[in-house]
């Protein structure tokens, strides 16, 4: 199975980081914010300054300027290894980012800052206005008048303490990925130890997962099956389809579970199919896991009886 890129919010619920991100900007008194890799926010955007809030981030413009100043710190930040300062893209104002990386991957980013260490020029202030579509540019330069100064030091004392906080993010995020690879691995040993042929797919049926058992039940290695239809397992895929809609009408004790199934070289045997709807939610369903059982011989059986029957 394709490995996916980790998602930080399947490692730590986003209350926790909510909370962690809050207590920081109330320590600190500088504006915070948890993003993803292409900038967007995944926290609420703590103590945001009156400029970044109502100006920068109120174009499409500006606000898109935003998140590729926020992506561009973390990416920066990833490189060198540790917090990354420098000036935002959209109205110059001292930022500093600092990656959460689990075993390798970069999975969000801590920004913060919306500070100056020296203040901007009317210049440098209205031609940052005039390239975001700023209207009231009037109004833009007194609410950057309102940005908080500080010194560069109580900057790198701040960013200094995020990078702590970030490393405990990362921390928490590598004990909860550990603990998951642990039991997937354990979930990857039972399911192989299975005997009967277990595969897994999308909602449009392409198969995502197998065992063991199903490359020798088709004869067939794992990635012929994987990431193809698993309709073209079957003689008559469209016998297949119909039991799939009769899953999803809930009607699926009046579909078909016996079918006709292909290997490579043209063998046609027979499966007993059992299959469920895998939901994410209640009422979203993210794909379906299926057992199949090679019941060739009892067809074969079957089949003699009633030729001996119609011998009789």
């Amino acid at each position: 199975m394709v490995r996916q890129q980790i998602q930080i919010l399947d490692l730590i619920e986003k209350d926790v980081l909510e909370e962690i991100v809050r207590d920081f900007t109330k320590a600190t008194r500088v504006a915070s914010v948890l993003v993803d890799l292409n900038g967007q926010p995944i926290t609420r955007e703590h103590n945001f300054t009156r400029l970044c809030k109502d100006f920068c981030r109120s174009t499409p413009q500006g606000r898109a300027q935003c998140y590729a100043s926020d992506r561009f710190g973390g990416e920066e930040g990833k490189k060198i290894g540790k917090p990354f300062i420098y000036k935002c893209l959209n109205a110059g104002l001292m930022d500093s980012a600092t990656p959460i990386v689990v075993e390798g991957y970069h999975v969000a980013t801590l920004v913060m800052g919306q500070v100056l260490t020296k203040p901007l020029s009317i210049e440098e202030a209205v031609d940052a206005a005039e390239r975001i579509g700023i209207e009231d540019v009037g109004e833009f330069i007194k609410a950057l008048q309102k940005v908080p100064v500080m010194s560069y030091e109580r900057l790198q004392s701040v960013v200094k303490l995020m990078n702590t906080i970030a490393k405990t993010i990362s921390s928490l995020a590598m004990q909860k990925y550990l603990s998951q690879k642990a039991y997937q691995k354990n979930l990857h040993n039972i399911i192989n130890s299975v005997s009967e042929a277990i595969m897994s797919t999308d909602t449009s049926g392409i198969v995502t997962l197998i065992n063991r058992a199903t490359t020798r039940m088709f004869d067939r290695d794992a990635p012929s099956i994987v990431g193809q239809p698993i309709f073209d397992l079957f003689a008559n895929p469209d016998a297949y389809r119909v039991y799939l809609s009769g899953l999803n009408r809930q009607h699926a004790s009046d579909a078909p579970s016996v079918f006709e199934v292909l290997k490579p070289n043209g063998q046609i045997f027979y499966v007993q199919v059992s299959c469920r709807e895998i939901f994410l939610s209640k009422r979203q369903a993210t794909g379906y896991v299926i057992v199949l059982r090679d019941v060739t011989q009892e067809k074969q059986v079957e089949q003699m009886k009633e030729d001996l029957i119609g011998m009789l």
